[in-house]
């Protein structure tokens, strides 16, 4: 769906739909996610991401691997 990227969805079938009509709006560039990501971290910072969004100094935190 997302080229390189794994998105783990649960199994309920009504939240499966939901997350798939999501991840396709996104890949479509129907919906830019951008605005909401306030911070990335390289997965080498891991634990500084991890210390921040608990702090809850991040609205929205992403690593890249």
């Amino acid at each position: 769906m997302i080229p390189g990227r794994r998105v783990l969805p649960t199994a309920r079938s009504r939240t499966y739909s939901t997350w798939k009509r999501a991840i396709d709006l996104v890949c479509k560039q129907v919906v830019d996610l951008g605005p909401i990501v306030t911070h990335r971290y390289p997965v080498e910072a891991a634990q500084e991401a991890f210390e921040q969004a608990l702090a809850r100094k991040s609205i929205k935190t992403v690593l890249t691997f």
